[in-house]
């Protein structure tokens, strides 16, 4: 085999190693991309949907105003259509979720997918290089063998080929890792574009998960108590021209109500669980609790508390016994008409667990119109997000019961 023919072989070797690697680092680098931006799809639904229960849920009205705070919330274009669109086919362009509402309507959410065909374009235009300079090299290659008689004849000398040969290589060589330098940059760009990102989604999912929790806070605790400081007055009102002494004592009692409201949003503000349950037992803090959202009301409470297995608690699940305690107090006095009610927190072999029973009127959790509204699914969300598990027993005209399991360090 001559040198010509040898180094004829050679460059089409490295020339086809070299868009082998080429196109399989496209290959990579697209797979990546397309894994991100499903990942980036399946947090955008988890997102909404969480959007959607803080703001109402799916049966609640789909207004403008809605519609905003909740485009403001997930960072998404809204819009409720009579049929959902027609879904994108290109995995890399924007890509939607479809959220099906009452009354046969859709709600699409659009996002931009990230700017990631920047890659693909470049190394497109690499490969295409690769190719026309793969086919100038043979085609210098076949010149020079189609001419090597003339330059045999021009010079005889042995050492003129193999410098040729040598330039030829040097410049494929030369060529070559300049190629890689500029894959080895565009890929440590992409890696740091990725990295931002997720960073960028973290932040997000974060202040969500806050925003979810505020909105909990102020439904479970702030909320009640200022229904409960309603009724007080509500009361003082009816009985300001019957018995001035009972109305001033119910307007002191509002008043002290609102000014523990007051306080209990500052806490929310600062972090802190509301009332401090630590400094003081959990059997008063539970029964400062009903008397709060009592308003006056005829109420018969037996509450048994062991302190014991209160202390095992950790904060977030103490912090949740009190809400759920409050949530559930309120419902079984609004919605239920209840005039006795059974609180207790006792161990078990799992852990602690917490029971309320009242008898009110219940009602049927089979109907779709049971009150199921956000005081239900927050009091389950609370359990769930401090490790316990949440069960409700109602029936019509059976009262209503719930129990929490929490998992305890040491229960005993």
């Amino acid at each position: 085999m001559s040198p010509l023919t040898r180094l004829l072989t050679f460059s089409v070797v490295v020339l086809l190693v070299l868009i082998t690697v080429t196109l399989g680092a496209q290959a990579w680098l697209r797979q990546q991309e397309v894994h991100i931006l499903r990942s980036a799809k399946a947090d955008l639904a988890e997102q909404l949907q969480a959007g959607i229960t803080l703001t109402g849920g799916v049966d609640a009205t789909w207004d403008e105003a809605r519609l905003t705070r909740l485009s403001q919330v997930t960072g998404t274009s809204l819009s409720v259509l009579d049929r959902p669109p027609p879904a994108a086919d290109d995995e890399l362009g924007p890509f939607q979720f479809f959220q099906e509402l009452p009354g046969e309507r859709w709600l699409v959410a659009a996002h931009p997918a990230p700017a990631g065909t920047r890659i693909h374009r470049l190394l497109q235009r690499v490969v295409l290089a690769l190719g026309v300079f793969a086919l100038l090299i043979m085609a210098a290659l076949v010149v020079t063998v189609g001419m090597r008689p003339l330059r045999d004849r021009e010079t005889r000398s042995p050492f003129a080929a193999r410098e040729r040969d040598m330039r030829s290589l040097s410049l494929l060589a030369r060529t070559s890792l300049r190629q890689q330098a500029e894959l080895d940059q565009e890929r440590d760009e992409r890696i740091r574009a990725e990295a931002d990102a997720r960073h960028r989604l973290q932040l997000l999912n974060r202040a969500l998960e806050e925003k979810i929790r505020i909105g909990r806070d102020l439904h479970d605790g702030v909320i009640q108590s200022l229904y409960a400081a309603g009724l007080t007055l509500q009361a003082a009102q009816q009985l300001s021209t019957t018995d001035s002494a009972q109305a001033g004592t119910r307007l002191q009692s509002a008043l002290e109500l609102i000014n523990r409201t007051i306080a209990d949003i500052r806490s929310y503000i600062a972090g802190l669980s509301p009332r401090q349950v630590r400094r003081e037992s959990l059997h008063q803090a539970l029964t400062e609790i009903v008397e709060e959202l009592r308003a006056g009301r005829p109420l018969e409470l037996e509450c048994q508390i062991d302190e014991r297995v209160s202390t095992a608690l950790s904060d977030d699940q103490l912090t949740e016994t009190t809400q759920i305690v409050r949530e559930a107090v309120s419902n079984a006095l609004r919605h239920g008409g209840a005039q006795k009610l059974w609180l207790a927190l006792n161990a078990v072999d799992t852990g602690a667990e917490l029971s309320l029973r009242d008898d009110g009127i219940g009602f049927d959790l089979n109907q779709q119109n049971s009150p199921r509204g956000h005081g239900l699914a927050n009091m389950q969300a609370r359990a769930e997000r401090a490790g316990g598990s949440f069960e409700m027993v109602s029936s019509l005209g059976g009262g209503t019961a719930i129990r929490v399991s929490w998992p305890t360090v040491n229960a005993s």
